[in-house]
Parts: C-alpha cells; sequence; structure tokens
C-alpha cells in the first residue's frame, strides 16, 4: 500500500484533511489478505472514507470481494462489496455500497486503516482511497 500524500503521524488539526491512499495490484499483490494502507496513527484521529476512484477495475477468476477498515474493525466503512462494483473509471461513496458507512470512525492511536481483498485472489486491479481525517 503506498500513501500517497499526508500522514498519520500527528499535526491534525480539527480542521478536516483530505489524504489518498492507494492499493494497486502491481505494487501490493492480490493475495486473499489484509493490506495495511497506512502507518499507525500517533494520535487518536476521527476518519471517514470519502470514496474510492476505481483507476483499474479488479479482476478475479473467481468472486472476489474487498472490504475497507481499520486495524481495530475490519469492516469499518466497507464490510465486504463484490469486485463487479468497482467499475473502471468509476468513484464508489461508502453509502452507495450495499454494506458501507459514510460516517466517521474513531481511528485509536497505534491503529491503521486496512484494505481486506477475500474470497478469491486479485489477478489486477487499482483502487485510490479517499479520506477525510482530523483529531479527536
Amino acid at each position: 500500500m503506498t500513501l500517497k500524500s499526508g500522514t498519520l503521524g500527528g499535526g491534525f488539526t480539527n480542521k478536516p484533511q483530505i489524504i489518498n491512499t492507494v492499493y494497486d495490484f502491481s505494487a501490493d499483490g492480490g493475495t486473499k489478505t489484509t493490506y495495511v494502507m497506512t502507518p499507525a496513527a500517533s494520535e487518536d484521529l476521527l476518519v471517514k472514507l470519502v470514496g474510492m476512484r476505481v483507476d483499474t477495475a479488479p479482476i478475479s477468476s473467481g468472486a472476489a470481494t474487498i472490504g475497507v477498515g481499520t486495524s481495530d474493525t475490519a469492516a469499518a466503512f466497507v464490510t465486504t462489496e463484490g469486485k463487479a462494483t468497482f467499475v473502471l473509471n468509476s468513484f464508489i461513496t461508502p453509502e452507495a455500497c450495499t454494506t458501507g458507512t459514510e460516517s466517521f470512525v474513531k481511528l485509536a492511536s497505534g491503529s491503521t486503516l486496512d484494505c481486506d481483498v477475500a474470497t478469491e485472489v486479485l489477478t489486477a486491479g487499482k483502487i485510490t482511497f479517499v479520506w477525510e481525517i482530523m483529531k479527536f
């Protein structure tokens, strides 16, 4: 996982800030596992998944699913969403998913933002996650 901008290492204020993280099959692989997208938070934060931009559609020989959460709560933002949801060049908000949430979640100090690939492996895919973050 690549944190494209920002950091979870302090310096956040109560003013919301936007950061991006990226799941990229070509760099991260497609194994059924939890991919850690950020360093551990150095302080308690409020985090909202604004949405997911699909740069390359996820491909799998089976029914792969993608979930988005934290190291404390695997399903905090999107429980499991089928790969078919992630259409090339689309921007998907969590509330548009069948199992998503648009609310802020407390990210405890020491926790990370994660992406789960489940059910089947992925053989392609690149998704940029857009986050709104502020100090708790």
